[in-house]
């Protein structure tokens, strides 16, 4: 588990006013924030990413590894910005060190983000 507030984060700031984060505190407001991830095999990863959202209709951000466009994660309003949340979405990795990168946050408040391999069941 990555928190956000221990992340590079361009353009944001780093607040602990809402209760139920974990860590330090919660990252809201940044323009892009961004890990070193180390992945010890390819293959696909269920990144999951824990975050609040005081906001109308869902917004999608833009993902990006080692500079390169992964698509985009989805935020959903999540009631208020005390209510914490924890999406999913599968992306597939290489073994290697990599910069994952998330950007335009805007009014979502990220807490953490994780990680684990993905296996279809048997």
């Amino acid at each position: 588990i990555l928190e956000a507030e221990a992340a590079n984060i361009r353009g944001g700031r780093v607040e602990s006013g809402q209760a139920g984060f974990s860590g330090t505190g919660y990252v809201k407001g940044a323009e892009a924030i961004s890990w070193m991830l180390d992945i010890p095999k390819t293959g696909l990863y269920l990144l999951q990413y824990r975050y609040a959202r005081n906001g109308g209709d869902n917004i999608e951000l833009p993902l990006r590894l080692d500079g390169k466009d992964l698509g985009q994660l989805s935020f959903w309003y999540t009631g208020n910005e005390a209510n914490w949340t924890v999406d999913q979405q599968l992306i597939r990795l290489s073994e290697g060190r990599h910069q994952l990168e998330l950007g335009h946050l805007g009014t979502v408040w990220l807490d953490q983000l994780g990680w684990q391999p993905f296996a279809l069941p048997e």
